[in-house]
């Protein structure tokens, strides 16, 4: 809701009505201020804002309630896996309704996209290191992340929720645009640039090459990732460029 400052030419206007400088007779309504915009100029510079402290404080309330969703998220990943996944238990557990659900996320399966990709730590690429350590890094954090059983089956889950779901696969292809293919072409370009590979090289070739048998691990052979599949991807992605 809004007042507005007195004016000491045009008046004030006190809850919804238009008064005079004296402020003692309403002169016109708020609706008819819509419809003059000479009045409506005048008064947009005067707004100001009321209950901002209620605002305030249910930010965080909102924040703790979406974290609690996406534990409870996760547990039940633990639990039931994507394609059994219950969304009434989840929702329980967390004192939410679907209603939260879909407007913070639009989907169940955009909601365990961001339960699971929160987890994981972004890479960083640095034009100082060593060609070979420079492309690890941009595999680290998955494999760290899916290393474990626990790890394994939440990315798993968020694998499967994106291929099966338009809402999920949408929230994952911006996830993994803005975290790891952007980290890849700048990695691109360093190496590029110290004359380490080829400048013929396709962003998106080299995220499959890359990211690929990690993605073929997890959801086909239903595994954790093995430490050795940071350099068998990146020894792959490399033959590949310096042949270019």
């Amino acid at each position: 809701s809004v007042v507005f400052k007195p004016q000491t030419e045009t008046g004030c206007i006190i809850n919804g009505r238009v008064r005079n400088k004296t402020g003692c007779q309403p002169i016109v309504s708020i609706y008819e201020i819509l419809k003059r915009p000479d009045m409506y100029a005048t008064a947009q510079e005067n707004i100001v804002e009321l209950n901002t402290r209620s605002t305030t404080h249910k930010l965080p309330q909102r924040r703790a309630s979406q974290n609690g969703l996406l534990a409870a998220t996760r547990q039940e990943i633990l639990r039931s896996g994507w394609r059994r996944f219950n969304l009434a238990a989840v929702l329980d557990q967390a004192q939410a309704t679907e209603q939260d659900m879909e407007t913070w996320w639009g989907s169940e399966g955009a909601m365990i996209v961001a339960a699971v990709t929160e987890l994981i730590h972004p890479p960083v690429v640095e034009a100082q290191i060593y060609d070979l350590e420079r492309f690890c890094r941009l595999v680290d954090p998955i494999v760290e992340f899916a290393g474990t059983n626990d790890g394994a089956a939440l990315m798993r889950a968020c694998l499967l929720a994106a291929g099966d779901d338009p809402q999920a696969s949408a929230a994952f292809r911006e996830y993994f645009k803005k975290t790891f293919k952007s980290a890849v072409r700048q990695a691109l370009a360093q190496s590029s640039a110290q004359k380490l590979i080829s400048s013929n090289y396709d962003v998106d070739d080299s995220c499959e090459l890359l990211y690929g048998p990690l993605w073929h691990r997890l959801v086909t052979l239903r595994a954790p990732l093995r430490g050795n599949c940071t350099l068998r991807a990146v020894a792959g992605l490399l033959n590949t460029l310096q042949r270019g």
